[in-house]
């Protein structure tokens, strides 16, 4: 198979995001091919498919194009491959989805099912942090159209309902404070409309609490959603967004066992290629169900889902409900996350949790060493996370003493991302320097807090394991060249003609 036929795959089955611009990358600078000389920290936004990865593609998509292996068993592979992940056998439901804002569909569709056995009329759907997930997500959250074409090609109309979904309510709670934009950990954000919403005849709730935020922080609260459904069994459903994908699998595994849906993605932590999505259902949840329940629902998802995507208990519930387009693309994204995954599995846990906090722990050393480069957070405990620590070093960048603006920061982004030796060629500075100014850092996406903005280096499970074959310190010489360059560029916003 000829590597531009993988590209064409890996940007298909998807929505708009996937889309390349003049220069062959998406809209977050991620393109659909192996890219060797791109240091990546982006694991918080994005990230280029490895030459590993694609040729093992090539391979998989020869067999199926010779008819030695069928799509339906890779999928069948795939959904095999999360359980064994996340250890748990097929009574919970595995659905997969496109992207993480997709799954935003999954829940409303439960909570439709539920609304027809239990006469509900409506859905409340409180999000807890609606900032910190995807700019189309509360655009899904509402049960509406996102983007066009769908996944599956066909053209729907942005905004109008999908077919079959109650009429939902969004409430949406932040978890920053308005002016330091640092993150509040108060259950009484959330608790006192979740409170009001229950008190409301013929409606069911749906608690989406936001694990893990852009900014690496962690809301654990399941002590106080395995009380409330077990308060309210019938009317409340709680659906658990690791779509960052940084949460303990020990804690993921208790979501699920008190009665949680689990929102996952492929592309964040994992380092898979942009986008995959998941969610996983326990049995608590669908064995209050029947296929009655879910008559006149699946032209929902349809446009997103198919028969190979649904495994479990679910499974059931549909025979020929859901069509048998192949979403050849989604396939492919999932293979490469869970590669990628497996693979920074099968390192000792120990390990794991030291190359985490060691390298955590260096680069917040380091950011010390360039004084127009501030750390913000990044490197906090976080009880549930992976390696119970934020793996996300958030930054701000410092210009005549004041914080950037958002738009500088995605300037700044793009020019990680460039050779700009050229523009220095005027200016006297050491062979170290020259060479972190030729060197393309792909960091993670510039997050706007208001007064600021802030960027983003982030570790993955790629850079866990390259640490653990290349050692921290060749890693920590990686992120000194990164910083090196940043700084670089912030003291001389005049050579690159990058105004405020």
């Amino acid at each position: 198979m000829l590597k531009h036929d993988i590209s064409k795959i890996l940007i298909s089955g998807g929505d708009d995001r996937l889309r390349l611009n003049s220069d062959g990358v998406n809209y977050i600078h991620v393109g659909p091919s192996p890219t060797s000389d791109i240091v990546h920290r982006s694991s918080c936004t994005g990230t280029h498919i490895s030459e590993k990865n694609f040729k093992k593609l090539e391979r998989i998509f020869e067999d199926i194009q010779a008819s030695k292996l069928h799509f339906s068993n890779c999928m069948e592979n795939i959904h095999d491959r999360l359980r064994k992940i996340v250890d748990i056998n097929k009574e919970n439901s595995i659905i997969t989805i496109p992207s993480g804002t997709d799954a935003e569909y999954v829940p409303l569709f439960l909570a439709a099912a539920y609304g027809k056995k239990f006469k509900y009329k409506q859905i409340i759907n409180i999000i807890t942090g609606i900032g910190e997930i995807g700019s189309n997500s509360a655009t899904a959250a509402k049960g509406l159209y996102f983007s066009s074409p769908a996944p599956s090609g066909r053209t729907v109309d942005i905004g109008n309902k999908l077919p079959g979904i109650l009429p939902v309510e969004l409430i949406s709670v932040s978890l920053r404070h308005s002016r330091s934009a640092l993150f509040i950990s108060d259950d009484r954000l959330w608790k006192k409309p979740l409170e009001k919403a229950l008190k409301k005849i013929k409606t069911l709730i749906l608690l989406h609490v936001v694990d893990s935020t852009k900014l690496g922080y962690r809301m654990d609260v399941i002590d106080e959603v395995s009380h409330l459904l077990r308060k309210h069994p019938e009317k409340l459903l709680v659906a658990i967004d690791s779509c960052q994908s940084r949460i303990d699998i020990n804690r993921l595994r208790e979501y699920l066992n008190i009665g949680c849906m689990i929102m996952i993605t492929g592309s964040k932590f994992e380092e898979g290629p942009p986008f995959s999505g998941a969610v996983i259902i326990p049995k608590s949840i669908t064995h209050q169900l029947k296929s009655d329940h879910f008559s006149e629902l699946t032209p929902a998802l349809k446009d997103y889902i198919t028969k190979y995507d649904i495994s479990g208990h679910m499974k059931s519930f549909f025979q020929s409900d859901f069509s048998n387009w192949m979403n050849q693309g989604l396939m492919a994204r999932w293979l490469c996350a869970l590669n990628n995954w497996e693979t920074y599995q099968n390192i000792d846990e120990y390990l794991r949790i030291k190359y985490i906090h060691q390298w955590t722990n260096a680069i917040k050393s380091l950011i010390k060493n360039f004084p127009n480069i501030e750390f913000f957070s990044g490197g906090e405990l976080q009880p549930g996370a992976e390696g119970n620590i934020n793996t996300i070093v958030a930054i701000k960048i410092i210009k005549q003493g004041k914080p950037i603006s958002h738009k500088l920061a995605q300037k700044i982004y793009c020019w990680l991302l460039e050779d700009i030796t050229e523009n220095f060629k005027m200016t006297r500075l050491t062979q170290k320097e020259r060479e972190a100014l030729k060197m393309r850092f792909l960091i993670g996406k510039p997050v706007d807090l208001g007064e600021f903005s802030v960027l983003r280096i982030a570790l993955g499970a790629k850079l866990v394991c390259y640490i653990h074959q290349n050692g921290l310190s060749a890693a920590i010489k990686q992120d000194q060249k990164l910083l090196c360059k940043l700084s670089l560029i912030v003291s001389n916003f005049d050579i690159l003609h990058m105004i405020p």
